[in-house]
């Protein structure tokens, strides 16, 4: 299994249903999806690394400000869907939002110095603090608008 992913176990009849319904079960799914990864994403904006005071560089927004839920995408060799969380780029504006708790998270190396500073993996101890929850949230979901 991928870092930062969930498996949820026990569903596979939901899963069943939802391909025999279609397109239906596909927009289903992807509420689904999205609900449990927004679950996801408020964990991440408190736990995120934050100043105080205003943002720094002349940037409008704090780099939590900036993490949200991504698009819905299908995977090509497994055909599973996925939802990116987090960080999910959009170009130069929004990568220097998000650059420093992207940093803070991986670490960064510091070409003036020449030192390592090493990342806290905030957003993976964020994720597992509510992945069961959002797995709550999504088979609730799915349970509600299958009536099962």
């Amino acid at each position: 299994m991928a870092k930062g992913s969930l498996r949820v176990e026990g569903f596979e009849q939901l899963v069943q249903k939802l391909e025999r319904m279609g397109q239906a079960g596909n927009k289903i799914a992807n509420t689904a999806l999205k609900e449990s990864a927004k679950i996801v994403v408020d964990e991440q904006k408190k736990d995120a690394p934050r100043h105080s005071g205003s943002p720094s560089r002349g940037k409008k927004q704090h780099g939590y400000e900036g993490l949200q839920v991504g698009k819905i995408r299908t995977a090509k060799a497994s055909k599973n869907k996925y939802v990116q969380i987090g960080i999910d780029g959009k170009g130069y504006d929004y990568w220097d939002i998000v650059a420093g708790v992207y940093f803070q998270h991986y670490g960064y190396h510091n070409h003036w110095n020449g030192r390592y500073y090493a990342g806290s993996l905030w957003m993976d101890k964020s994720f597992n603090k509510v992945k069961d929850k959002a797995a709550k949230v999504m088979i609730d979901h799915l349970k509600k608008e299958l009536d099962f």
